[in-house]
Parts: C-alpha cells; sequence; structure tokens
C-alpha cells in the first residue's frame, strides 16, 4: 500500500524534478506550487485508493514463468525437463506444459528458445478476454510457416498473419516476443516484427489439440526438441492471477 509518508516523499521527487529553482512557480502569497505536469506525475504516482503504480512508472519486473511450473503437475503431454539449462522439450506433436498462471489485460511474453532437432513449431498458449489461443513459429506442414492459429477458423499458416519462411536456426537461441494488447497482436523474432494483427479477439479460438487441464491458462508447446530457457511474462495493466 502507498502510505501518506510515501506520497510526501514521491511528491518531494516530484517538485525536485519538475521544479529544480526554489522560486519557481510562486503563488501570490509565497507558496510554491507544482506545475499542471507535475500534479499529473503526482497522480500518476500516487493514484486514488491504488495499491499498485503503473509498470512504466516502477519499472516493474517482468514475472519469471519458468519458476511457476511444477512438471508433475503441469506437463499435459510428451516427457519434459527443467534443470539449470532450461525447460527442455520432447519430439513429440502437440507436447505441451501449461503454465498456472492467467495475465491481465494487455502484457508482453518473451520466450528465448532453441530448436535442437528438425525443423517444426515451437507454440505459445495465449489468453486474452477469456480467449485461448496460440502463436506458433516455424510450424511444418505442406511448408514452414509463423502465425496467430485459428483466426476464424483458419490455421497458422492460412490466415492474415501467415509468414512462410524460417524464422528459427538450430544454431543458435532465438528471442520470440509477443505483445497481447486490446485490439492487436504484435510478434517479433530476433528483433524483426513478423507479425502484427489487429482485430477481435472474438475470431481467435484454440485448436482442440492444444487444450490444457488448467483451461485459460498459459501453455507452451513444441512438435520437436527445444530448450527453453527464458520466458518472461509482464503485466502493463493491473491484473493477472495465480491459478494455484
Amino acid at each position: 500500500m502507498i502510505t501518506k509518508a510515501d506520497t510526501y516523499e514521491r511528491s518531494g521527487k516530484v517538485r525536485s524534478l519538475l521544479n529544480p529553482q526554489p522560486s519557481l512557480h510562486e503563488g501570490r502569497r509565497g507558496h510554491r506550487i507544482l506545475s499542471a505536469t507535475g500534479w499529473i506525475l503526482l497522480a500518476a504516482l500516487t493514484g486514488t485508493g491504488c495499491s499498485e503504480l503503473s509498470p512504466a512508472l516502477t519499472g516493474k519486473a517482468p514475472k519469471d514463468l519458468l519458476k511457476l511450473i511444477d512438471l508433475d503437475k503441469d506437463s499435459v503431454k510428451g516427457s519434459w525437463t527443467l534443470d539449470d539449462g532450461g525447460l527442455k522439450s520432447p519430439g513429440a506433436s502437440f507436447s505441451r506444459v501449461q503454465i498456472p498462471y492467467v495475465p491481465g489485460d494487455e502484457y508482453n511474453v518473451k520466450l528465448v528458445a532453441q530448436r535442437m532437432l528438425g525443423t517444426d513449431m515451437i507454440a505459445l498458449g495465449l489468453v486474452k478476454g477469456g480467449v485461448q489461443f496460440v502463436v506458433g513459429i516455424d510450424g511444418s506442414n505442406k511448408y514452414v510457416a509463423s502465425g496467430i492459429d485459428r483466426i476464424d477458423n483458419k490455421p497458422f499458416s492460412e490466415n492474415e498473419t501467415a509468414v512462410k519462411r524460417t524464422l528459427l536456426s538450430n544454431d543458435k537461441a532465438s528471442t520470440i516476443e509477443v505483445q497481447v494488447r486490446n485490439e492487436s497482436i504484435v510478434v517479433n523474432v530476433d528483433g524483426t516484427k513478423v507479425v502484427d494483427w489487429r482485430g477481435d479477439y472474438k475470431r481467435l479460438s484454440l485448436f482442440k489439440e492444444w487444450k490444457v487441464p488448467l483451461g485459460n491458462s498459459l501453455f507452451v508447446g513444441t512438435f520437436t526438441q527445444y530448450t527453453i530457457s527464458t520466458l518472461e511474462l509482464t503485466n502493463l495493466t493491473r491484473g493477472g492471477s495465480y491459478l494455484r
């Protein structure tokens, strides 16, 4: 909770940042007042009955999703392992591990992984407004493709987000970043934007083979062997809940 002392301390910081000169913004009776910008920033810092500050102001640390996984409870398909080297997947299709967490309305996910064998998919199971969906990278069927799976029931390789080329390498780890917003999903791979989708989340759905026991939770899945060294989520809005 934010206390009065915190408010005074933070308001003092705001004054020192915005009005560094003692004589700046003097009132008619000699009382110093904050500029309009100062009041806006102070309001953002203290809130009105809020116990959590904006992540943009707090520099809120991302959640380490790997630490939430208990393979005895969360391994849905395949023989996964988790150690200091990361989360390692088997080679079976639709192998997946659920993550006992539901994010807030808007959030970022960062995944760092290296494919160890062949050329096939790594998938992130995500949630927005009760709608569960998959972002798949390097799925291989008729050809290698990436995108958001099941838009108007069309697979990732056949809808408007399809990127029909190989994005990952077996020689090095790659960074996949997904930005989930109220009206859009952006996917970056190694710093390059590959998906920029805008639309109604009601158009999205989850293919039945990806379902997990926890329902609308996050999950990660693969079709071949990967080593996942980083899996982080940062909420940009208030909310988010642990399922265990």
